[in-house]
């Protein structure tokens, strides 16, 4: 049934974007911040050895679909990244970035081994500032995953941090800190997408859910 509502979810938006109307960005997935205090933390930023690692397997992580992929909430979802290098430095504004290189983010239904979403992106950014912007934001991304039915492109996705405390006592601006987070993530339909479940596809679409 949950699949059913997720696939005419699907259709109905993608066939009014079809019908005239230009595809637009839709939010793919996002969770407000399931920790309580730093005591349980998201992420690891360490400025010193120069890496952001981060993940969640503990209760309370809700994964909310966006509306176009019918909406479900995964509760008790859990979600892996392993350590990204930090590889350079900037300033914009007066405000510092730490940017890494590549590294790939797994979103997971409850236990299971089932990959609800794969982020692999191409790069990263990692606020030093913390003024209430996106602190832990990606470019170059490719999103994937079981709860992703169609092809997607301009994807993107970002961590807002909250809790943060300085890694053994040390400047979390200088040397590292640990910290929970809120995330979201858009991207917009690929037109050959568009098109089709504009002209009838979602019986293709039927198919390859169920494959």
């Amino acid at each position: 049934m949950r699949k059913k509502a997720c696939l005419l979810a699907v259709a109905l938006a993608m066939a009014a974007m079809a019908s005239g109307a230009a595809a637009e960005s839709f939010t793919v997935a996002s969770f407000s911040d399931p920790s309580e205090d730093s005591s349980n933390p998201l992420f690891t930023v360490d400025w010193n050895a120069q890496t952001v690692s981060g993940g969640w397997s503990a209760s309370g992580l809700n994964l909310r679909l966006g509306s176009v992929l019918g909406g479900t909430v995964f509760e008790d979802a859990s979600f892996e990244m392993g350590a990204v290098e930090i590889t350079d430095s900037f300033s914009i504004g007066g405000r510092t970035y730490g940017e890494t290189g590549a590294g790939q983010i797994i979103f997971y239904e409850n236990v299971s081994n089932d990959e609800l979403l794969v982020l692999d992106f191409g790069s990263a950014v990692v606020s030093r500032s913390f003024l209430g912007a996106d602190d832990f934001v990606a470019g170059n991304v490719q999103i994937s995953g079981s709860a992703i039915p169609f092809a997607l492109e301009s994807e993107e996705f970002s961590f807002s941090f909250a809790n943060v405390v300085g890694l053994d006592g040390g400047d979390i601006h200088e040397d590292g800190f640990t910290g929970t987070a809120s995330f979201t993530s858009s991207a917009i339909p690929e037109p050959a997408t568009v098109a089709l479940l504009g002209l009838g596809g979602l019986a293709l679409l039927r198919r390859r859910r169920n494959a």
